[in-house]
């Protein structure tokens, strides 16, 4: 991936989209038709249940089995049994235990769908790897290195048993300083487009209406 195409994949989508088309490994399956059967026989509370998420400090396998239950949420605080030092083995037994406990609808199993808040790293489990926050990451600009921590974060995730991450998030920082007021190397730039290099010298233009403006928004939002 280009630099260009990191930053405007706008303008590259249907080149992905053919190349992936005409990758032969790349199979297109439509499973349309067995969904529609599996929600047409199901009753009103399965479905209510199926679009229910639990956390899963309430929640456990029996709950699951009773109330139809389609998906449970670990948050940040939260891990298997209660036990915030649940070794990778007993977050692969809960899996083991939710799967087993999931909805059955016409002799087909409906997953029940963990997720878990790895936002920079599988960060509530003891040992894992722990990255930098996705605005840092960002910051960064470095989309390669990126692109291999999430790589890193989806197969530790994956050990333990959980196939879904809510992650990656759009980490939008808030621009508290408007265009043409700040300066690199004494030079005015505008904020969104500039990349700064290391050893820049970022400052504030030299004028009362620039700094007022700035110690203002800071004012305001801190």
């Amino acid at each position: 991936m280009t630099a260009d195409e990191f930053e405007h994949p706008e303008k590259h989508s249907t080149h992905y989209l053919q190349k992936a088309k005409e990758d032969q490994s790349f199979h297109y399956y439509s499973n349309e038709k067995i969904i529609r059967k599996l929600i047409d026989k199901m009753t009103i509370e399965e479905k209510v249940g199926q679009v229910i998420q639990g956390d899963l400090e309430f929640i456990d396998p029996s709950d699951i089995k009773q109330f139809n239950i389609g998906s449970v949420l670990n948050g940040g605080n939260t891990a298997p049994y209660g036990n915030k030092y649940s070794s990778a083995d007993d977050w692969k037994r809960l899996s083991k235990e939710f799967y087993d406990a999931s909805i059955e609808i016409d002799g087909i199993k409906i997953p029940v769908l963990w997720g878990t808040d790895a936002v920079h790293g599988h960060n509530n489990l003891v040992g894992a790897t722990l990255f930098p926050h996705n605005i840092g990451l960002g910051a960064s600009r470095n989309y390669s290195l990126v692109k291999q921590i999430g790589e890193a974060i989806a197969l530790e995730v994956l050990s333990t048993g959980v196939a879904w991450t809510f992650a990656p998030t759009i980490a939008a920082a808030r621009q508290l300083v408007n265009h043409g007021h700040i300066t690199v190397n004494n030079k005015v730039v505008d904020i969104p487009s500039f990349q700064c290099q290391i050893n820049d010298i970022i400052g504030v233009k030299a004028k009362s209406t620039s700094k007022n403006i700035i110690e203002n928004n800071f004012k305001e939002n801190y």
